[in-house]
């Protein structure tokens, strides 16, 4: 909630920087884990005591919650595009920034894979393809849909090589069979005792107590379940239907506001709503097999996306004078005396 409030105090053209920082973070965490998994010296990088060893974590102990952390950073790379930042650029720098996009994407997909997370190699390419969508809207006003669809056939293609091709053991490191997967064990349980408490839940914190009386001995395996691995199955159990229902209410929220943004067509500052948008899909999909939201760095970065996507939300009736009038200059977040310029305009209407 502070981050949220945080993002939404400051300027477009410092919200459009701290996307451009979490890029910055996500790139200083891909070099720890290259030295993580290096071993030697890099033994000695990893930050806590029970953690995924000889997996890139940087800095979080769970290999899942920084591929999360990639992933979220993606998007943000088209800022570094002239479509998305600045548009008054010489052709060398215009070459420049693509160039530096791509590595530096390159770069992080070199970070998904080496953390091993089965989540995050499944939303990699269908991450990849929406940013290039928001690239399409942003450029050239193209209709995002046949990009969307395609990012979606597109994961469900990877997720199931992932689990029934040739390289999931190598990937995951550990039994080729689902049935010892942490997640297919535990639903079951979780689910029943959602029903059984329905609908007051048992209380947030309390999953951990509620499982070890409820599992039995499923709870006797080799890896310690401290959270359901389904953020949606253990928010049903613990806060029940009216944490069901805050949940619905924040996705309509999510989802109003982010079809008004990639119905809208100006390059700027919708740019940065389109790309903060990816990163809340990016979260919401990964708490299906996980719980990302249960760490503090990534929650901080949840917040401050949510406020990015307000970037470009004007009211209606300002929208419907805009449809009368023709359509509004686009806004370039770089150049702040423009965006002072276009709101002194009006206030003069």
């Amino acid at each position: 909630a502070a981050m949220f409030i945080a993002t939404l105090s400051v300027a477009p053209a410092l919200r459009a920087k701290a996307g451009l920082l979490v890029v910055g973070v996500a790139i200083m965490s891909v070099f720890i884990g290259l030295m993580q998994v290096s071993g030697g010296v890099g033994r000695g990088l990893y930050f806590y005591q029970i953690t995924n060893v000889g997996a890139a974590v940087g800095f979080f102990s769970n290999r899942n919650h920084l591929a999360t952390l990639l992933l979220m950073a993606v998007p943000f790379l088209t800022l570094l595009l002239p479509a998305a930042g600045s548009k008054h650029l010489l052709p060398s720098a215009e070459i420049g920034r693509r160039v530096m996009a791509g590595a530096l994407l390159v770069l992080i997909c070199v970070g998904i894979l080496l953390t091993g997370s089965r989540a995050g190699i499944a939303l990699l390419l269908p991450t990849v393809a929406l940013t290039y969508a928001t690239i399409l809207r942003t450029s050239r006003g193209f209709s995002p849909w046949p990009v969307l669809l395609g990012a979606a056939a597109l994961g469900g293609l990877v997720i199931v090589g992932l689990l029934y091709g040739p390289f999931y053991e190598r990937i995951v490191e550990r039994s080729s069979s689902l049935e010892d997967d942490v997640r297919v064990y535990v639903a079951p349980i979780v689910g029943r005792a959602g029903w059984d408490n329905f609908p007051v839940g048992t209380g947030f914190g309390t999953f951990d107590p509620v499982y070890r009386a409820l599992a039995g001995e499923t709870n006797l395996r080799p890896y310690f379940v401290n959270h359901a691995h389904n953020d949606y199955l253990e928010l049903w159990l613990t806060g029940g239907l009216p944490a069901l229902l805050i949940l619905g209410v924040f996705l309509w929220w999510g989802y109003r506001v982010a079809a008004f943004n990639w119905r809208t067509r100006t390059a700027n500052p919708s740019a940065v709503a389109r790309v903060a948008t990816i990163a809340v899909i990016v979260v919401l999909l990964h708490s299906f097999v996980d719980y990302p939201l249960r760490t503090a760095a990534v929650s901080a970065l949840f917040g401050m996306v949510c406020a990015l996507q307000l970037v470009a939300v004007v009211p209606t009736r300002q929208v419907s004078r805009r449809r009368a009038t023709g359509p509004a200059p686009a806004i370039d977040f770089a150049r702040p005396r423009q965006l002072r310029s276009a709101r002194a305009e009006k206030a003069d209407i």
